[in-house]
């Protein structure tokens, strides 16, 4: 009976905590792929999921959020370009739909105003980053985490820090990666890191 009172879940972390979801897990928004149907399984299992938006118009993306809405009860987040076509309009519609958007992640591009709308709307913001200097800029601007991507991720960030190459560049990429996780976490800000 003692035991009952005292409830450990090692699987309850910050992260889950900030985004609602039952299992320290984000499913990434790979473009194309990263569809409402992935979105849906992903949170219904437990982790959260993220809308590639990035890859869509301003009319897919309701489109999708509006059935997102149908095949989960659950949160789930949106990725998306502020340099993509409609940007604004996705934007707009992100924020109109903050009861179940979460969270926010993109690249390079939002401003203070932009973060601070999401914010102000209850939507995390979790940018990826490939180097500390976008890390410290994405803290300046108000972001509450951040995603770090080095070769792993194979996205535009993958050679932000370090350039392109193998090899004799593997060690300096695993550098790179580890000093801006370090940088991350001594911002006192939760962090996601890139599993190996």
């Amino acid at each position: 009976r003692i035991f009952e009172e005292f409830t450990f879940d090692p699987l309850a972390t910050d992260l889950t905590r900030r985004l609602g979801c039952r299992l320290p897990v984000i499913q990434t928004a790979m473009g194309w792929i990263a569809t409402p149907a992935l979105v849906a399984a992903s949170s219904n299992a437990g982790a959260f999921g993220f809308l590639a938006a990035a890859v869509m118009s301003p009319a897919e993306v309701g489109d999708a959020i509006a059935r997102l809405r149908d095949l989960t009860p659950h949160r789930f987040g949106v990725n998306f370009h502020s340099f993509q076509p409609g940007a604004a309009e996705i934007v707009e519609i992100v924020l109109a739909n903050s009861d179940r958007v979460g969270a926010v992640s993109f690249g390079r591009g939002p401003d203070a105003r932009m973060i601070a709308a999401f914010r102000n709307k209850g939507i995390l913001c979790v940018p990826t980053v490939g180097a500390v200097k976008h890390a410290e800029k994405m803290v300046q601007l108000g972001c509450e985490m951040i995603t770090v991507q080095g070769g792993e991720g194979g996205g535009p960030e993958s050679r932000a820090a370090v350039g392109r190459g193998r090899g004799r560049h593997a060690f300096r990429r695993h550098q790179a990666r580890q000093g801006l996780m370090t940088a991350a976490a001594e911002s006192k800000r939760p962090l996601i890191q890139p599993f190996e």
